[in-house]
Formats: C-alpha cells, structure tokens, sequence
C-alpha cells in the first residue's frame, strides 16, 4: 500500500508537470465518455431506470393476442369482460386493475386545450401503490356513477394550471363538456405503465355499451403479483382462464391466450430498437476513437520517458512496477475524462432535454437527467477506458532495452520502428472509425434532406390544420357528428380569403391511419389472392380539391355520396395499378369493414405508411358514409393562413365551446412535427459525428 500511494503521489506530480497534455488527453476522453454518457443517460431514463412504485418487479401487464402471437408478439389490448373475470377468478395477483388511454378536451377556467388522460378502474391507483400528494382518489361509490363527475390531476397539470395551489382541490373543470371536480393530486415523478402512456389527469373507467362486448378488446391491464408467486405461475393461472371463457364464449375467446410481462421488462425491451442499438453503436464508436487518440498521444509522451524509464529498471524495478505506475497515471487521466464526462453530459442533456420535449412530455418524463445509475455507468466505462488506451503503451515503454535507452544520453527521444508502426495503426483505426460514424450519420442527413425536400402528394403551404374530436358524451352518434361537422365547414368556406375547406380522417400528413383487410373483385398482384390490407382514410367531398390535387380517374366525392346513398370508394394509383393490369379500376367493387363499395375514382398516391415509407394502398371513402368520431379539418386560404388563425379557432369556439383550438397549425408545421423524432436522432448522430472528426 506505501508503494501503490507513493505512485498515486508520483502520477499526479507528472500531470502538473505537463499540463497541456493532461489537458489535451483529459478533453479528448471528456468527449468520448460524455457521448456515451449522455446515450446511456437517456435510455435509463426512458428505459431502464427502476419504476417509481413500491416493489416494482412484482408489477405486470397484461393483454390478450391471437394463440399464434401469444409466444413473441406484442402486449394486446383485453376485452373488458374478460378482465372482469380475471380479477374475479385469479389467484395469483393483488389486484388487476385496466385503464385506457385518451385525448380529451380539458378546460379549467380558460381556453380549452386538447390533454392525454386515463380512464382507469377501481384498483389502478392501488395497483401501483401510488397514494395522492394532495387530496384523495377515486372512492368505490365513482366507479357506479355513469357521470363519473371526478378526476385527479398530474402534479405537473396541477402545478401548470393552479400553480400548485391547495385550494384546486374542490375547484370544477370540464372535461369534454362534462363538469368534474378535482379530488386529488398524484405525487411528482409519476411515472406511466408505458413508454408512450403518460398521462395529465385520471378520470373513473365507465365502460360503454359496446365495451361489454367481450369480442371488442379496448382496455390495457396492470396487476400487482402476491408475495412469493413467481410470473410463470401467474402465466398459468390466466391461462387456465382464458381456456375456460374460451369455450364459454367460443364467438369471442376462441383462439386467443394472454400475454403476461413485468412492466419494467417491458419497458426495457422497448429500450432495445433497432434505433437504441444504433446510438449505442455510435457512442461505441466515438469511445473507441478516443481511446485511439489517447493511446497515440500516450506513446508519443512515453517517447520522450524513455531515460526515466530505463533509470528506474536500472535501480531495480521490474517491468510489472514501470507498467503499474504508467496504468496509475491512465487511471488518473480516465477519472479525471470521467468527471469531465459528467460535465459535458449535463450540459448536454439539457440540450437535448428541449430537444426532445415532446417525446419526453408524451412519456409522462421532465427532463433526461443524471442518476447513480449514469455515474455508476461513467466510472465503469473510465475505467475500461484507461484499461483500452493506456495498456499498450505501457506495455511497450516497459519493454525497452535497456542498455539502448541509456545510450541515449540526454538528446530527444526517437519512438522507434515498431512505436511509429504503432502510432500509424492507432491513426488509421481512428480515422476509418470516424469514416464509418460520418458516413452513418451522412446517410441519415440524407434521409432528412429527401424528406424535407419530399413530395407528400400536395402543397402544404397556405393551409391551415386541426384535429376534431367529437367524444361519444357530446355526440353520441353519426348523425350528430355530421350535423356539426357540416355546419362548420360552410361556415368555414364562408369566411373571406378561403378556398376550400375540408375533412379528413386522419390529417394526410404519414400518422395515424388505420389498416384494414380489403376484398377485391379482381385478382392480386400474385393472380391468386383477391384480398389486401390498405390505410383506409375517412374524407368530405371537398378533400381533394382542399389538397389543391385531384383524382386521376373517374370522379371524387360529392354531396350525394352521403348516408343513404351507393357505397362508394376511391383508390389511390399503387392500389389501381397494382391490381388491374390497365391501371383503370371504375366500376370495379371493394369490401371495406363488411360493406362493398364501387370504385369510383384513383386518387394520386400519399405518404400514408409514415415520412419513411413508400405509399402502400389505400382506400378512401365519404365521410358521409363512415363517420368517425374524430376528423381532421384542412382549410385552404388564398393568402398567408396565419392571418386566418384567430377567425378559424373564432368559428370553431363558437359551434362547440369546448372544442380546443391551441393546436391549429398550418400544414408545414404538422410536417415538421412528424419529422421531429427523426430530428432528434440525427441532432445525436450529428453531435457525437462531430466529435468523431474532431
């Protein structure tokens, strides 16, 4: 131990002596640590960190598939029914609770705005035992009350909407049209039982009629296990169940099972995308660099050492005690790179923090932050780093000749053939590491360059967008849906400086279409199958025209295609030509959720698959016909469309007062939003690209 604290004293004088190459190495390894702690940081927080309830391995989800899928596929949905019979006849949990995620509008004193809440069961809160910061949770009593009539609130909703005052406990707000009274406040830090599930407010989980219907699978389940029984028992256990409603319900349950996950399982595998295994590879790379670039500047210091070096083999040390002093000095530089590191993350990590805002807000998480866990990770990968960069050169300036060395008197040092053979490698690895880093980051500029500069289908500028939803509560059937939904677009189109105005179901900006399974009157594109899956899209007559574009066969929509009316459909030009062989499908039939339609038009092709993605097919048909309970509206104007903001979000306000407006976009802006996550990744890559060339 005097040996091993007289060479901690001895590598420190060293690091004096020579500040500028302490400086240069410690940046160096700053770079290359920082980079990987800012990666592992904000993986922990979205994925690994441990979830912020008592005993969070005893946590489960829960889900049903088709038997097919049960063994690999995803969690599922689960009947609402079949839930019920799950807590009422399993033996292995605590409690089961189910909850279903939402946008509603939410009003408390000013403008309404479009929020993400839960509708949960009786025993959520219980499950996750999470007791309120404020006020209390839902009572048995709320669960039996169709108004429901309660809600609890997100710390961070309470602190942004009462500013954290107590007396919002007691205080009324609407939550789509409907009044509620807050009751409680959950602690800071709450955490979802998802990735993409965060949540600002919970209201009771009222199952509506067609939520009884057990072939109908719309709520997600959370349990708690008991004390000491281990998941695959309770794998058992719901399975048992699952047979046995199966051959009760053959309609509805036969040929599926359930899936059964510990939460922080499942949040660790969504942890390990192909995206996350990208960064981590970057990362790996960028250390890797660096720990070339410390190991040249290493043997280049070790050059000039070489007398010291002999002077102390010559007094009697071995070459174990010259290896051990330099691997002190490597250590010393690593933890100092580490601390560094930490440094440079956080600073970082704010960065990335803003911008990543709405990923982190949609995951109900503030901001990335550094936790035990992320310093723990720093010193391990400091020291592995000086393990990487400072064992070679070590070894090599302990393996001189002695004699040879002290020839050498007091002129400079010359590194010798195989230290200048070393050197180059180290230069050559650096450089084709960094060649890889910026070619992968190239290809991903790339990307965003194409799809920035993407043909979506029709112009984006001079239009304005907003999403609509018409909750069941308000509008509790198509009729009232399109009651209002016509009365708004002609009052829209009445407005000075627009063109046209239109729905569409969802926005066509790559997000949120539903797939469906298609039968076809014609053969595929093999001769045999007459069956396809396409993104179906939910239109008013004016859609077309509103997109400045127009069918290339046939005809569009017009008022006549309404409830009522002949089932049509218009096809988009991948589908045509996939199908017919001329390209000209008119007159020909589709079967679209059990109704078939005729083909009335093709439509030129969208970006319906995501900004990422060819066109695939797609079937489109009136809304008139297919009333959703969301739309999105899509105002073309002949002007600027900012300067038609306030009399749109006016018009709107007043058809429905509950209706938020805050999210009215132009079209480009609803682009740019769907290209933010790829931003963010690239802003990584670019970042930790940079410090590769550097």
């Amino acid at each position: 131990m005097d040996n091993l604290t007289g060479d901690f004293r001895y590598a420190l004088r060293r690091l004096r002596a020579s500040p500028g190459f302490t400086a240069a190495l410690v940046a160096t390894l700053a770079l290359g640590i920082g980079a990987n702690t800012v990666v592992f940081s904000i993986l922990n927080t979205l994925f690994l960190r441990p979830l912020p309830y008592p005993d969070p391995a005893s946590l489960i989800l829960a889900g049903e598939l088709p038997l097919k899928q049960a063994p690999q596929g995803g969690m599922g949905l689960a009947a609402y029914p079949n839930f019920l019979d799950w807590s009422r006849y399993s033996r292995s949990f605590e409690h089961l609770a189910a909850y279903q995620a939402d946008l509603f509008s939410f009003k408390a004193g000013g403008d309404p705005e479009r929020l993400r809440g839960q509708r949960v069961s009786e025993r959520y809160f219980q499950v996750l035992g999470m007791k309120p910061a404020a006020g209390r949770t839902f009572s048995s009593s709320e669960f039996f009350q169709a108004g429901g009539g309660v809600v609890v609130l997100s710390h961070a909703l309470w602190t942004r909407l009462f500013g954290a005052r107590p007396d919002a406990i007691g205080r009324s707000v609407r939550i789509d049209g409907h009044p509620a009274v807050v009751i409680g406040v959950m602690p800071e830090g709450f955490r979802p039982a998802r990735v993409d599930g965060g949540a600002d407010f919970w209201i009771p989980l009222h199952p509506r009629p067609a939520e009884r219907d057990r072939s109908r699978r719309s709520v997600e389940v959370i349990g708690r296990l008991k004390e000491r029984v281990a998941i695959d028992e309770a794998r058992a256990d719901l399975a048992l169940i699952a047979g046995r409603l199966a051959r009760q319900f053959p309609e509805s349950n036969q040929g599926w099972g359930v899936r059964l996950e510990r939460m922080q399982e499942h949040l660790a595998q969504a942890g390990r995308t192909a995206l996350a295994r990208l960064l981590v590879l970057a990362v790996a790379f960028v250390l890797l660099i660096a720990c070339a670039n410390a190991a040249g500047l290493l043997l280049a210091r070790n050059a000039g050492r070489r007398k010291e070096f002999a002077l102390r083999m010559a007094a009697g040390a071995g070459r174990w005690r010259v290896v051990r002093q330099l691997m002190i000095e490597n250590v010393l530089l690593a933890l100092l790179g580490g601390a560094a590191a930490c440094l440079a993350a956080a600073w970082g990590l704010s960065y990335f923090t803003r911008a990543g805002a709405m990923m982190l807000a949609s995951s109900g998480i503030p901001a990335f932050t550094i936790d035990a866990r992320v310093l723990g990770f720093t010193a391990f990968i400091s020291l592995a780093a000086a393990l990487v960069f400072g064992l070679l050169p070590a070894c090599t300036a302990s393996g001189l000749a002695l004699s040879d060395a002290l020839k050498e008197g007091g002129q400079a040092a010359s590194a010798g053939k195989r230290q200048t053979r070393m050197s180059r490698a180290l230069v050559t690895a650096e450089a084709a590491l960094a060649l890889i880093l910026l070619a992968s980051a190239g290809v991903v500029l790339h990307s965003i360059y194409r799809f920035w500069r993407l043909d979506w289908g029709f112009p984006g500028d001079r239009m304005l967008a907003i999403e609509i939803f018409m909750p069941e509560r308000v509008y509790p059937g198509p009729a009232q849906r399109l009651v209002f939904l016509q009365t708004l677009l002609e009052r829209l189109r009445g407005l000075p400086g627009v063109s046209a105005a239109a729905l569409s179901c969802p926005l066509p900006v790559g997000y949120g279409a539903r797939t469906v399974k298609m039968s076809i009157d014609a053969p595929g594109p093999d001769g045999e199958s007459g069956t396809a899956r396409a993104v179906l899209r939910v239109v008013s007559p004016d859609y077309l025209p509103a997109l400045s574009s127009g069918v290339a066969l046939g005809r569009g929509f017009s008022a006549q295609d309404a409830a009522g009316g002949a089932p049509v459909a218009i096809i988009n030009r991948s589908m045509a030509e996939a199908f017919w062989k001329n390209g000209d499908p008119l007159g020909a039939r589709v079967e679209v959720g059990g109704v078939w339609r005729t083909v009335v038009g093709v439509a030129p092709d969208l970006l319906n698959q995501g900004p990422w993605r060819k066109p695939g097919y797609e079937v489109t048909v009136p809304y008139g016909q297919e009333a959703p309970a969301a739309a999105g509206l899509m105002i073309r104007t002949r002007d600027d469309p900012r300067t038609l903001s306030r009399s749109v979000a006016d018009v709107i306000r007043e058809l429905d007062p509950d209706q938020p407006v805050r999210e009215l976009r132009t079209m480009d802006e609803w682009q740019a939003l769907v290209v933010s996550p790829l931003q963010f990744i690239f802003k990584l890559l670019a970042a930790f690209a940079g410090i590769a060339l550097g």
